[in-house]
């Protein structure tokens, strides 16, 4: 098979965060990334469980991709305070909120 989904169902409203989270984290490494997929899978996997940080960053990746880097940076601060400022992932959520601050001050 060509295609990596045909693989596996998936089903139309999943019931745990971690399928979309891992599927949101598979369209943004595609190559091209498909940013508008995953965005959609990482705003199912934050709606499922709002504290998980992870999905917070899949958000916040998506929204870059798509230019939306104030998006970008509320949602790595999410990721921040879901995390409450600990750990590898709370770690990641502040290396990507220095990142696109940088980027909008950039811009302005």
């Amino acid at each position: 098979m060509s295609h990596p989904t045909l693989l596996f169902h998936i089903p139309p409203q999943p019931k745990s965060h971690i399928l979309p989270s891992n599927r949101s984290l598979s369209h943004l490494r595609l190559t091209p990334p498909n940013y508008t997929l995953a965005l959609q899978d990482a705003v199912t996997t934050t709606t499922l469980q709002p504290g998980f940080g992870k999905g917070w960053i899949r958000v916040g990746e998506a929204k870059e991709g798509l230019q939306d880097l104030v998006g970008a940076k509320e949602a790595f601060e999410r990721a921040w305070e879901v995390e409450e400022g600990k750990g590898t992932v709370a770690e990641e959520a502040k290396k990507k909120l220095e990142e696109v601050a940088r980027k909008i001050n950039a811009a302005a």
